[in-house]
C-alpha cells in the first residue's frame, strides 16, 4: 500500500514529511514546554507569561507569512488576540510592547511556508487543552487567545502538506523551517524579560 493513498482519518495518517517534521522538532517542542512548566498549576502570573512569550512568536510569524509566497497569514490571525487578554489581565500597554519578539525569517519557498505552519497549526491542538485548564484552575482569567485555535484546520493542514509532498518537495528546507521557529519559541521561554 503506497503512503500517498490517504486513509479516511488523516491525523492518524503519517506521511514522510510529517514524520520529518515531528523529528525535527520534538526536542524543541519538550524544552517548550519544560521552560514554561507547562503542566504545573496555574497562576495568573504564569498564565501571564505563557501569553507573552506566544504573542512573541506570533506577532513576528504572522507577519512572516504575510510575506511569504502565499501571502497568507495563519488561520486565523492569533496575535492580537493574545495582546488582548494580556491588557485584560492588567498588564499595562508598554510592558507588552516591551515584550521581546522572535525573529523569524520570512519563508521563501511553498515548503519552507509549510514548515512555519506546521508550528503555528499544530500549536493549536495544544491551545483547546490548555483552554480547558484555564477555565478550572484561572476561571476569571480571559482566554480569547487559547480559544481562537481552530484545531479542526489540523487536519486540512496535513492534507496540504500531503498534496505537496512529491519528487521535487524540498523537505530541509520545510525541517529547517520549522525547527528554526519552534528554537524562536525556546529563546522566547528562557528569555527574562518574558518570564517576569
Amino acid at each position: 500500500l503506497s503512503w500517498r493513498r490517504r486513509p479516511t482519518d488523516t491525523r492518524s495518517f503519517v506521511t514522510p514529511a510529517r514524520q520529518a517534521l515531528r523529528q525535527a522538532t520534538r526536542t524543541h517542542h519538550d524544552q517548550v514546554e519544560d521552560l514554561l512548566d507547562v503542566h504545573r498549576p496555574l497562576t495568573d502570573r504564569s498564565y501571564a507569561r505563557l501569553l507573552g512569550v506566544f504573542l512573541g512568536l506570533f506577532e513576528p510569524a504572522e507577519a512572516a507569512l504575510l510575506a511569504g509566497p502565499s501571502g497568507r497569514s495563519a488561520s486565523p490571525a492569533r496575535a492580537r488576540f493574545a495582546a488582548h487578554d494580556l491588557e485584560a489581565l492588567a498588564v499595562p500597554a508598554e510592558a507588552i510592547r516591551r515584550l521581546p519578539r522572535a525573529t523569524v525569517p520570512v519563508p521563501r519557498s511553498a515548503e519552507a511556508e509549510l514548515g512555519l505552519r506546521y508550528v503555528l497549526e499544530g500549536s493549536s491542538l495544544g491551545a483547546v487543552a490548555l483552554a480547558r485548564r484555564v477555565a478550572h484552575e484561572l476561571p476569571r482569567a480571559p482566554s480569547t487567545f487559547l480559544r481562537s485555535a481552530r484545531p479542526r484546520h489540523w487536519p486540512r493542514f496535513l492534507e496540504q502538506l500531503e498534496e505537496a509532498e512529491g519528487p521535487t518537495f524540498d523537505l530541509p528546507a520545510a525541517t529547517g523551517a520549522a525547527e528554526a521557529t519552534f528554537a524562536s519559541l525556546v529563546s522566547l521561554a528562557q528569555d527574562p524579560v518574558a518570564a517576569r
